[in-house]
């Protein structure tokens, strides 16, 4: 089946301007709450396909930490899961 507007269904991510990292937008950063505050303040959604080519922004990708006792779990992702475009 085929919506008359797919531009109504397509997907929506969260972003944010690329300019809010400061010096940090070429580092991986695992948290900073000066940094983390304004991304929250400037939080948008985008059609994913705008997303994805518009260097101006980035996209939030949220992960989750779970830790029981001192033990955490982890994933390794593989090369093809890989996105290497979430990186630049």
């Amino acid at each position: 089946m085929q919506l008359e507007n797919s531009n109504q269904a397509e997907e929506k991510v969260l972003c944010f301007p690329r300019a809010l990292l400061g010096s940090y937008s070429s580092q991986v950063i695992f948290f900073d709450q000066f940094i983390w505050d304004r991304i929250q303040c400037n939080l948008f959604r985008r059609p994913r396909s705008l997303a994805e080519r518009d260097t101006m922004y980035k996209q939030l990708v949220a992960y989750v930490v779970i830790k029981l006792g001192n033990k955490y779990l982890t994933y390794k992702r593989t090369e093809k899961g890989a996105e290497e475009r979430l990186w630049t």
